[in-house]
């Protein structure tokens, strides 16, 4: 049984909401938030919570640092920008980082969940047809390159050395940040939202008209919750989409944006895109398949309007 649990990045994005429905969900579970430096003031809303110091660059500090926790979620790594930026640096923590994780997780963690990413799809997600866990992996970007790489560690693990391990592939995540300090504002939500609190405009850079599959954060935790502590024993082969079966434009998501500050604000925003460029071809709606998440008794809430108005919230704290 899960009672320690250590989240790594747990005071970001995704993290900061996981942490939060974990908190809510389980009273009894001690959770500690893994973060490269501990010393670093914390906004309150983790006071609850101890820091782990956790440098993924060093072994022998990760075996320290994982001793005496049941379970470890594994979200820190670089993000999109950085990673592209510099990838041997992304190739280093995401990759080797992860491995250094696993390594350390052996015969003293129980449970390692590894937070991935849809874009390890890579060019298979414009394929036009459903995108399933045995969809191939065509990865082109350095952060999706390296994020794939380190799944591949995962299973590794699971059959060299035992440890129960799950790799979860996460579509585009949206809604409240824990805090306006978490930098991820360049995200389309998140981005759209600020710039409806900051200019009541909403302008897209291309013509919005690239399909997404987009997913709550609230659903995100959900799901995390439910494979860890609801169904641990129902992992197979330790692979699951955890998508939210909301296939949408850029320019569809921008518009429910633009209705819900109205709603919100009782104002209008307008909302700008750009001219179809020749080398942008418009991608046809897909289906990212949760089947088998949703086969171990998952259920979507979506809770869109209350995920964006929270977004617009901290937008304009």
């Amino acid at each position: 049984m899960t009672r320690r649990l250590l989240v790594t990045g747990g005071i970001g994005f995704v993290g900061g909401r996981l942490v939060e429905h974990l908190r809510a969900a389980e009273p009894g579970l001690e959770i500690a938030l893994g973060t490269r430096d501990p010393g670093r003031p914390r906004p309150p809303w983790t006071q609850p919570h101890r820091s782990v110091g956790l440098d993924l660059g060093d072994a022998g500090a990760l075996a320290r640092a994982v001793r005496g926790f049941d379970a470890i979620i594994h979200l820190a790594g670089l993000d999109e920008a950085d990673s592209k930026r510099d990838p041997v640096a992304a190739v280093e923590v995401n990759t080797l980082g992860t491995y250094r994780l696993l390594r350390a997780a052996v015969g003293r963690v129980e449970r390692f969940v590894y937070v991935s990413t849809i874009h390890v799809y890579g060019e298979s997600l414009a394929a036009g047809r459903p995108v399933t866990e045995e969809t191939p992996t065509r990865p082109w970007h350095p952060y999706a390159i390296t994020r794939r790489a380190a799944e591949a560690f995962v299973p590794a693990f699971r059959v060299g050395e035992g440890l129960r391990s799950l790799v979860l592939r996460v579509s585009n995540g949206y809604g409240r940040p824990m805090d306006p300090g978490i930098a991820r504002w360049s995200l389309l939500v998140n981005d759209l939202c600020r710039q409806a609190v900051r200019t009541g405009r909403l302008v897209l850079a291309t013509s919005g008209r690239q399909s997404r599959d987009f997913v709550s954060l609230h659903d995100v935790a959900r799901a995390v919750h439910h494979l860890l502590f609801g169904v641990p024993d129902s992992w197979g082969d330790g692979l699951f989409n955890v998508g939210g079966e909301c296939s949408m434009t850029v320019l569809e998501m921008a518009r429910r944006v633009g209705d819900v500050f109205e709603r919100v604000s009782g104002r209008a925003a307008e909302v700008a895109t750009a001219d179809l460029s020749p080398a942008e071809s418009p991608q046809l709606p897909f289906r990212y398949s949760i089947d088998k998440l949703k086969a171990t008794g998952f259920a979507l809430e979506g809770r869109m309007d209350e995920e964006i108005e929270g977004c617009l919230r901290i937008a304009g704290a």
